[in-house]
């Protein structure tokens, strides 16, 4: 589902980009994202400090207003949401008894437990 998807697909990651390459290439899924941002592009200020989301927005060129950022943390899309993206929270079980979700919640857009059925959804398809 995930290149059925329009438009750019960027990796924003607080890791570096070795690790994310790693971890796409193990998940098979290396060739399905244009380019990554890692913790050093963002000059070593990790998500949810704003200021990065600015820089991130910057390098790439993206219009936030048209553009989606996914994460599995809540408390990393307070700061999506304010810059203009659509959020979508991936609930992985672990933060829902959490502060961080309770003060999160108003910025979220969307929230799934399975992200390839979030996925067909918004591609227009049923499973």
């Amino acid at each position: 589902e995930l290149v059925k998807l329009k438009g750019r697909k960027i990796i924003y990651s607080n890791a570096n980009k070795k690790h994310v390459d790693e971890v796409l290439l193990r998940l098979e899924l290396n060739n399905f994202f244009d380019d990554i941002f890692d913790i050093k592009q963002a000059n070593y200020i990790p998500k949810p400090d704003i200021e990065a989301y600015k820089e991130f927005i910057k390098k790439f060129d993206i219009s936030p207003e048209s553009s989606i950022m996914f994460d599995d943390i809540a408390k990393n899309l307070v700061p999506a949401k304010k810059v203009g993206f659509t959020s979508v929270w991936i609930d992985i079980g672990i933060e829902n008894i959490s502060d961080d979700i309770k003060n999160s919640k108003e910025f979220l857009d969307f929230q799934t437990k399975d992200l390839s059925k979030f996925l067909y959804e918004v591609n227009g398809e049923s499973i």
